[in-house]
């Protein structure tokens, strides 16, 4: 992780942000635990949500937060 690590700040001209890694990790893994939970509560008869909702909502969230990522 660190020779890759050193080879993106070289690539980009800027020090590798470790607690900013950490904060966007933290992030990622708290969001991923409530999509867990909205699918597991799409087990309920009526369905709360219907695959195509929930999907969907995984695909924009996916591609915002990749935006909101990688450096411009």
């Amino acid at each position: 992780m660190k020779s890759f690590a050193a080879f993106l700040e070289k690539l980009m001209g800027r020090k590798m942000d470790w607690a900013k890694l950490r904060e966007d990790i933290d992030n990622t893994m708290e969001m991923d635990a409530v999509w867990w939970e909205i699918n597991e509560l799409r087990r309920a008869k009526p369905g709360p949500m219907h695959s195509r909702d929930f999907w969907s909502s995984i695909s924009v969230i996916s591609r915002s937060m990749a935006a909101f990522c990688i450096p411009c």
